[in-house]
C-alpha cells in the first residue's frame, strides 16, 4: 500500500468511527469525519484531489469537554451525527440530524445548530447517549445508545446494541504503545461513491495501521470448509506528533469506488488517504 494524501485536521485529528463521502452539486467530493475527543465534533474535508485533501470547516462539540461526536451516517443530503457524553447524565446526548444540501452553509457553519434539522435526545441519568449509528437509507437510523429509562446492571452496559471491542495479542506491536488489534472493518456502504468488497476487507488495526485481508478457498481441500483468510497489504503511518501512545492509532477506514482508502487516527494524526498497490486483486 502507498499513501496518497494526508491532512492533520489542524492538529485536532482525534478521529472517531464515522467517515462518509458526499458529492456536492459543483462536483467536489467531500468527506465528513466524526471526532473522538470532546472538543471537536465534525470535520468537513474536500478530497476532490486526494493528494491534497483540504479542511473546509471544523465544528466544535455541542458541549466541549462533556460530549463527543464519535460516529455519523449520510443518506442523500441528510447527515446523522452521534452525540455521546463522557459520563452518564451528561448532555446533550443523542443524535443530531443535519442538512448538508447547501455547500455554502456547510462551509460557513459555526455549530451543529446552524445545520440542524432535528435532535433526538437519548440522555438520561444512566445514559451516555449515542456511541455509534448506521444511517444509509434516509428513513431509519440504527443506534447504539442509552435511553432515559435505562437501568443497566453494569455501568458499561448502557447501550441497546453493541459491546466493547476486544483487541488481539500479535508480538512487538503489542508492546509498541497504545492499542493493537482489530477495531473496525470498512462498512459496505450503498451508493456510487463506495466500492463494494465481497472477498476483501479493509481493517483499522490501531498501531498496526490499515490492513487488508482477503478470503480465499480453504487450502484443506475439504468440501465446504471455511475459507482461508490471508493478509494482502498493510500501511502503518509514522507516529504522529504529540500522539500520547507514541504510535499511530488507526481508528476507522472506508474505501471509495476508485479503490482509495480513507483512514483516521484516534488522536493527532488526522486523515490518511491510501491506495492498494498489490498484485492480488483488491476484490
Amino acid at each position: 500500500m502507498e499513501i496518497i494524501g494526508h491532512n492533520d485536521l489542524n492538529g485536532g485529528g482525534d478521529g472517531g468511527e464515522g467517515l462518509a463521502l458526499h458529492m456536492w452539486p459543483d462536483g467536489r467530493r467531500i468527506l465528513y469525519l466524526a471526532h473522538e475527543a470532546p472538543e471537536r465534533c465534525l470535520s468537513i474535508v474536500d478530497v476532490t484531489r486526494p493528494e491534497a485533501p483540504a479542511l473546509l470547516n471544523q465544528l466544535r462539540s455541542p458541549a466541549p469537554g462533556i460530549t463527543r461526536c464519535n460516529s455519523l451516517g449520510l443518506s442523500g443530503n441528510v447527515l446523522a451525527v452521534a452525540n455521546q457524553a463522557a459520563k452518564a447524565g451528561g448532555a446533550p446526548a443523542g443524535m443530531w440530524v443535519l442538512d448538508v444540501s447547501n455547500p455554502a452553509r456547510v462551509i460557513a457553519a459555526k455549530s451543529l445548530d446552524d445545520l440542524k434539522l432535528s435532535f433526538f435526545d437519548t440522555s438520561g441519568p444512566e445514559s451516555r447517549g449515542v456511541h455509534n449509528l448506521w444511517f444509509v437509507d434516509g428513513q431509519f437510523a440504527h443506534l447504539t445508545t442509552g435511553m432515559r429509562d435505562f437501568e443497566p446492571s453494569n455501568t458499561l452496559d448502557d447501550q441497546i446494541i453493541g459491546t466493547a471491542p476486544r483487541h488481539a495479542d500479535d508480538g512487538a506491536r503489542c508492546k509498541a504503545g497504545g492499542r493493537f488489534g482489530a477495531h473496525n472493518l470498512h462498512p459496505n456502504f450503498p451508493g456510487p461513491l463506495y466500492k463494494r468488497l465481497e472477498n476483501t476487507t479493509v481493517a483499522s488495526w490501531f498501531n498496526g495501521g490499515v490492513r487488508l485481508f482477503r478470503a480465499v478457498e480453504s487450502p484443506s481441500g475439504v468440501p465446504d470448509a471455511p475459507p482461508h483468510v490471508e493478509e494482502i497489504g498493510y500501511y502503518i503511518p509514522e507516529a504522529p506528533p504529540k500522539n500520547p501512545s507514541g504510535t499511530v492509532q488507526i481508528n476507522h477506514a472506508i474505501i471509495d469506488e476508485r479503490g482509495l482508502i480513507y483512514a483516521n487516527d484516534r488522536f493527532t494524526g488526522g486523515l490518511y488517504i491510501l491506495r492498494y498497490t498489490g498484485n492480488v486483486p483488491l476484490d
